[in-house]
């Protein structure tokens, strides 16, 4: 038997004339832009989270050691 399979309705990718006049986008190119746009959405949201984690300790960091430094300074007067 054959490695060759015969199948109409499979078509081989060609590329587009980018010379074509009023050319639009195709079904397949505007889920490619989808899927690109909600992955940096993602990706945003998650840094996002992450910055906002690492500000929330150093502020409690901070806080922490003025109150150290604060109580130092109080015990020693």
């Amino acid at each position: 038997m054959s490695d060759l399979v015969v199948r109409p309705w499979r078509q081989k990718m060609t590329a587009r004339d980018i010379g074509e006049e009023h050319r639009a986008a195709t079904a397949l190119e505007l889920f490619f832009d989808l899927c690109f746009v909600v992955a940096v959405a993602q990706a945003g949201g998650h840094l996002h989270h992450a910055t906002a984690l690492v500000t929330g300790l150093i502020l409690a960091t901070l806080v922490a050691v003025s109150v150290v430094l604060a109580g130092g300074a109080s015990a020693e007067a």
